[in-house]
């Protein structure tokens, strides 16, 4: 039989040949020896050993030639200490003496003492492999050479570690030579026991990155206890400007500013270059790069952080300890002189559970110069039921009760992929654009989905949670927070991609969630017996602070000024202004908040939607029962109001990132496009056949969404 893999069987038939038997395939006795000269010989292993008393090691070896190719020739293997390790002629070495060294069946145990391994051909020896030969060892232990007097290591600081290998009792650890060290985490620690000061049981421990790890030793294959070791975790973050001390800057898309974060850990030291997580509350406005520069993509506003977040800064914590800076960097995008195009793409839920009714997905083109016409269409295997964009504009998912539907609106034509592990209304999206969350509620059991777009291969999550409603992210993504508000009671989950799943009940019902900016706090509309609005620590889960406001708030935005969110409590809307204290102990920031009510005028309504510009000036309200689209300017805190033509009241709408336009589909069928910059409803585009297929009535465009 021939050689299937030449490499291997080239070293094969290096080992055949010090046995004198056949090689890879059949051997003449008459064919002459290989005229092949080598030029360096390797010993396998090539790292010193540690052999107990009567153990066996395999030796190979590899020969190559002066053009690195490897080449089978005779090698003679040698022991310069046959009395501790004699070597057969297969390479098998005994820790101690073999009966024979042509068919080796008992290895006799010698003395303890040291061997030097080599391999020689043609005049050529290989590099030598020492090997200790020792007693057997029975367990090692780890100690620290000096007593350690700090609760943790800082950055750059190093500690050395001794090992200890104990047989019957007695400390053998002088005949064991080197130790194998391992950590648990490199990124936390690096060992290393090569520095020519240390002993031969030493190891010198170098703290890296923030976090927590173990660390162990092993010999002749005997591991040690693991040793616990703390890298100081990140105590604080402060951002700025590079070069100045702001906290916001204005500039024109297509530009770019640099931010500098100062890090200190729990010692007071500042870290360099520690695994921090960039984040920016809108994608479609700002992008902020791994290493804090950020890039303007369209007119807005966004608030950018850096955070240390959990796996991979402040690593290994249990429970985790994500910390946040105490200010965020606002980046204000100033529009364009020529307004860009905008593309508003349009669905329908009415499809849901008719026979035979198919739904389409159709776009919206906005041109620069004002005029919307019809563009291009796809089928979609389901009837949606919800619709959102991620925030880069890069995926468009539509919820359905039998799959999940992902948009790719940039392929041409546009294509739509059927996820059938996913199901339910789409509740919120991760504002990296990569994790989407939908709420199976009409399957029994419900469940909740965690789906992870940029990982297909991963199955998605799947959580038993009944009744959810409503869902959000951190805005570093370690988090999401879920309200649910079955029969059975109100119940706030936090899923984290590091901790097990939390459940906190509620005192009453909760109706919506919106992440604080500066990254340290999520907050929650309702959830107790009163009107409350309340801020949870997203490091601890705790509540933080709770304000009341005038009725149950059911909608709640956060402003992209790092300070405000805003709530809406028909007749009112409520602005909170929160004021952020980040303390010096880890995982304990603090929040005051305080509201100020506005009546928007208009008596109780139920609203349908509220939509917060880009820019954080100005918020949109639809209600179902009311025929026109309320504009709340937040600086002023005035109301106005855009009525819709054809006496058409709302059922859903989309804004763009400038909040010049609005995108509203109306009761009476048609896509209506309102100026909000001068008032008016300046377009009316029905869908008379475009939405839903094999039904007799015409569909309403009651899920839009423009694409940032």
């Amino acid at each position: 039989m021939g050689c299937s893999r030449p490499a291997v069987c080239g070293f094969t038939a290096l080992f055949i040949m010090i046995l004198g038997l056949g090689g890879c395939g059949s051997r003449s006795s008459n064919v002459p020896p290989s005229p092949q000269v080598p030029a360096s010989i390797s010993l396998i292993p090539a790292s010193n050993l540690s052999l107990e008393l009567g153990a066996q090691q395999s030796f190979g070896v590899t020969v190559r030639s002066s053009a690195n190719t490897i080449i089978a020739i005779p090698v003679t293997l040698v022991s310069s200490n046959t009395a501790v390790l004699t070597i057969a002629n297969n390479g098998v070495s005994c820790a101690g003496t073999w009966n024979s060294l042509v068919n080796p069946s008992v290895c006799t145990p010698g003395p303890t003492g040291v061997s030097v391994v080599t391999a020689t051909a043609q005049g050529v020896t290989s590099p030598p492999t020492t090997v200790y030969v020792h007693q057997h060892i029975d367990n090692i232990a780890i100690s620290p050479v000096n007593p350690i007097t700090v609760p943790c290591f800082s950055q750059g600081q190093t500690a050395l570690y001794q090992a200890a290998a104990l047989s019957a009792g007695v400390d053998i650890t002088s005949t064991v030579g080197p130790f194998l060290w391992s950590p648990a985490n490199g990124t936390v620690l690096k060992l290393d026991n090569t520095l020519t000061t240390l002993l031969a049981n030493q190891v010198q421990a170098t703290a890296e990155n923030p976090g927590q790890t173990t660390f162990e030793v092993s010999a002749a294959g005997v591991n040690s206890a693991p040793i616990q070791f703390e890298t100081c975790p990140v105590q604080s973050i402060s951002l700025a400007v590079t070069n100045t001390t702001d906290t916001s800057f204005t500039i024109a898309a297509g530009g770019s500013k640099a931010i500098t974060a100062t890090v200190l850990d729990s010692m007071g030291v500042t870290l360099n270059n520690p695994p921090l997580t960039w984040s920016t509350s809108n994608a479609g406005v700002a992008t902020v790069s791994t290493t804090g520069t950020v890039s303007a993509v369209a007119a807005g506003a966004a608030d950018i952080i850096a955070s240390c977040t959990p796996p991979s800064c402040n690593t290994g914590f249990v429970p985790s300890l994500p910390v946040y800076p105490s200010q965020v960097i606002v980046a204000n995008v100033s529009a364009p002189t020529t307004a860009p195009s905008v593309t508003t793409w349009v669905s329908t839920t009415q499809c849901q559970n008719l026979l035979g009714c198919t739904a389409n997905i159709r776009s919206l083109v906005t041109s620069s110069a004002g005029a919307t016409t019809f563009g291009v269409s796809a089928a979609l295997p389901g009837s949606p039921n919800s619709f959102l964009f991620n925030p880069q504009g890069s995926a468009g998912f539509l919820g359905s009760q039998k799959s999940l539907m992902v948009l790719n609106p940039t392929a041409n034509p546009p294509t739509v992929n059927n996820v059938t592990t996913v199901m339910g209304k789409v509740l919120a999206v991760s504002y990296d654009g990569t994790r989407v969350i939908t709420s199976d509620t009409q399957s029994v059991p419900n469940q909740v989905f965690i789906y992870n777009s940029a990982n297909t291969s991963v199955a998605p999550v799947n959580l038993p949670i009944e009744g959810a409603s409503a869902a959000a992210f951190s805005l570093d993504g370690l988090k999401a927070y879920i309200v649910a508000n079955p029969s059975s009671g109100s119940t706030l989950y936090v899923y984290s991609t590091v901790d097990s799943l939390k459940t906190y009940p509620l005192s009453g019902p909760a109706t919506s969630l919106s992440a604080s900016h500066s990254g340290a706090f999520m907050y929650l509309a309702g959830g107790n017996t009163v009107p409350t609005v309340s801020a949870r620590i997203v490091c601890s889960n705790a509540t933080a602070d709770t304000v009341s406001t005038p009725g149950l708030a059911t909608m709640l935005q956060t402003v992209p000024d790092g300070v405000h969110f805003l709530a809406l409590d028909p007749p009112y809307i409520d602005e909170i202004t929160a004021t952020v204290t980040i303390t010096p102990s880890v995982c304990s920031p603090a929040v005051s908040d305080t509201v100020s009510s506005t009546n928007l005028g208009q008596g109780s309504f139920t609203p349908l939607k509220m939509i917060l510009s880009a820019d954080g000036r100005q918020a949109f309200i639809l209600s179902s029962d009311i025929g026109s689209v309320l504009v709340y300017n937040v600086a002023g805190r005035v109301t106005s109001s855009i009525p819709l033509v054809n006496n058409a009241t709302p059922v859903s709408a989309s804004a763009t990132l400038d909040a010049t336009l609005l995108f509203v589909g109306g009761s009476d069928g048609a896509v209506h496009v309102l100026n909000a910059v001068a008032g008016g409803d300046t377009q009316q585009i029905p869908f008379p056949t475009d939405l839903c297929n094999n039904v007799s009535f015409t569909c309403t465009p009651d899920l839009i969404a423009v694409r940032p």
